[in-house]
């Protein structure tokens, strides 16, 4: 899994880490059926061992105004670093 990445939301973004993200893939060996969508990501320490691929942000957390979580803490403003880490519409974001 990838624990740290960027939450981005209104124009800002916060570097965080989260070790319990759903930046995460499962390999399987040959005939087993398991995937990703047999555990929730908070929990996969208890389905299979879970190792960290790099310490790198890797992924954008893009939050929203409806948010159910409440999690949309972004304390600074986009920068073109960041930008060009992460080729996306930064117009939307």
């Amino acid at each position: 899994m990838h624990p740290v990445g960027y939450r981005v939301f209104d124009g800002r973004c916060s570097l965080v880490r989260h070790e319990s993200n759903a930046m995460q893939t499962l390999a399987t060996p040959p005939g087993d059926t398991a995937s990703v969508y047999d555990y929730g990501h908070t929990v996969a320490r208890k389905f299979a061992p879970v190792v960290v691929v790099d310490q790198q942000p890797a992924w954008l957390w893009a939050r929203h105004r409806d948010t159910i979580s409440g999690w949309k803490l972004a304390d600074k403003p986009f920068s073109q670093d960041l930008q060009r880490l992460f080729p996306v519409d930064w117009s939307v974001l």
